[in-house]
């Protein structure tokens, strides 16, 4: 697909739609550096999560549903109906 932005000459091969993210330098550099981070915070948030599901297990209520086989789940939304 070829686009004509702004009546500017030349055009964009777009290979897919979706967003545009930019990351400047910076942002690069100190993300690398979080990244060791993710795993540990990672454990925590799943402490939490089980802590959660045996103070709610004997309430009359829908407890989140358990991750699928062979995937990582972020365990940041907590919610119950």
């Amino acid at each position: 697909m070829f686009l004509n932005r702004h009546q500017l000459q030349g055009s964009y091969i777009v290979v897919g739609l979706g967003f545009k993210y930019n990351m400047m330098d910076l942002q690069a550099a100190i993300g690398i550096h979080q990244m060791k981070r993710i795993p540990p915070y990672g454990q925590r948030r799943e402490q939490i999560w089980q802590r959660y599901n045996e103070a709610f297990a004997d309430l009359p209520i829908t407890l989140p549903a358990k991750p699928e086989p062979d995937t990582i789940h972020a365990y940041h939304l907590y919610t119950f109906w």
